[in-house]
C-alpha cells in the first residue's frame, strides 16, 4: 500500500466515521481485487481547484474540493460492471467487487460530493471521491454515545445476531452492541446465519438482517428464524435501498422494523434496545 496524503488540506464537512467507512470499504475492495496476486493499492488525497473540479465532474457546482483517490492494480472491471457497481442489488464478489459500494455512494452523496470509477479488465481500478471544501471550523468527532435510560437489567441476557456481508460494518455494529451490554453473534452470509439459528436459535432475541446477502437469502433466514427461534425473536431489516424495497418482507410475523443505510451506530443501538426492551 502506498499513501500520498497532501499537506494542509482544507476541511470538508463530514464526520470522521463517515470518511473512515469510505476509505475502509474502498481499500477492502481494492485488496479483494488483487486476490492472491502481488499488486499495489494507492491512496492519495489532494486539494483540487475549482476549474479542475469542474472538468473532473461537470455535475458538481463550482468550488474547491478535496479529491480522494483509491486505486489498485487488480483484476479491473468491464464497462458493464462499472455501470452497475453502485447498485445495492448488484454484487460481483466472486471477482473481488461489490463490498459496500452502494453504502459508500450514499455517504458521499449525503456530503454533497460525488464518487467516480475508472477501470479496465486486467488493468486495475481507480475510485475517485470529490468532497466540497468548507470554511467552517473543524471539530473532533466524539465516539458515538449511546444514552441508556435506566439500563435494563435484562440487557446482559439479550442476544442479537448481526447478519451483514460488509465486514467492516458488521464488526463496527457488533462492537457497539457489545458495548451496550448485549450479547452478539455475527454472520457474513445467509448460510452461516441459518447454521447459527439451527445451533443456537433459542438464545437469539433479535436478528439485524441485511436485505441483500450472499448465500441463502434474507427470506430464507427469516423462515429458519421462525422455526428455530424463541417465541420472542424479532427481526430488523437493513438495506441501502428505501423501505419500499423491503416492503414485501415487512409482513413477515417476526419483522418489526427497517433501518436504511448508511446509519449512525449510536442511533442503531438505540433502535435495537428499544425493540428488545419496549
Amino acid at each position: 500500500m502506498v499513501t500520498n496524503l497532501g499537506q494542509n488540506l482544507p476541511a470538508v464537512q463530514a464526520r470522521p466515521a463517515q470518511l473512515s467507512q469510505i476509505v475502509m470499504n474502498l481499500v477492502v475492495n481494492a485488496s479483494e481485487a488483487l486476490g492472491d496476486h502481488d499488486g499495489v493499492i494507492r491512496v492519495t488525497a489532494e486539494h483540487i481547484a475549482a476549474d479542475r473540479a469542474e472538468g473532473l465532474a461537470k455535475e458538481l457546482p463550482a468550488g474547491d474540493y478535496v479529491q480522494l483517490e483509491i486505486s489498485d492494480t487488480g483484476c479491473g472491471m468491464s464497462p458493464e460492471t462499472q455501470a452497475k457497481v453502485f447498485d445495492p442489488f448488484f454484487t460481483t464478489k466472486f471477482s473481488g467487487r461489490g463490498l459496500g459500494l452502494a453504502v459508500v455512494d450514499g455517504i458521499v452523496r449525503s456530503l454533497r460530493g460525488i464518487i467516480q470509477v475508472a477501470s479496465e479488465p486486467g488493468k486495475g481500478t481507480t475510485f475517485q471521491v470529490l468532497l466540497p471544501c468548507t470554511e467552517a471550523e473543524t471539530k473532533p468527532d466524539a465516539d458515538p454515545i449511546v444514552q441508556i435510560e435506566g439500563a435494563a437489567p435484562s440487557a446482559q441476557q439479550a442476544a442479537v445476531l448481526v447478519v451483514e456481508d460488509e465486514e467492516q460494518l458488521r464488526l463496527a455494529v457488533t462492537k457497539m452492541l457489545g458495548k451496550s451490554g448485549l450479547q452478539t453473534f455475527e454472520a457474513g452470509d445467509g448460510s452461516t446465519a441459518i447454521d447459527l439459528l439451527r445451533a443456537r436459535g433459542g438464545e437469539i432475541d433479535l436478528i439485524l438482517l441485511d436485505l441483500t446477502i450472499p448465500g441463502c437469502s434474507s427470506r430464507e433466514v427469516i423462515a429458519q428464524a421462525a422455526l428455530a427461534g424463541s417465541d420472542k425473536m424479532k427481526v430488523i431489516l437493513t438495506s441501502a435501498y428505501s423501505a419500499e424495497v423491503a416492503k414485501p418482507m415487512m409482513d413477515a410475523p417476526l419483522v418489526c422494523g427497517f433501518i436504511r443505510k448508511p446509519f449512525e451506530l449510536g442511533e442503531l443501538v438505540q433502535r435495537v434496545r428499544s425493540v428488545l426492551f419496549s
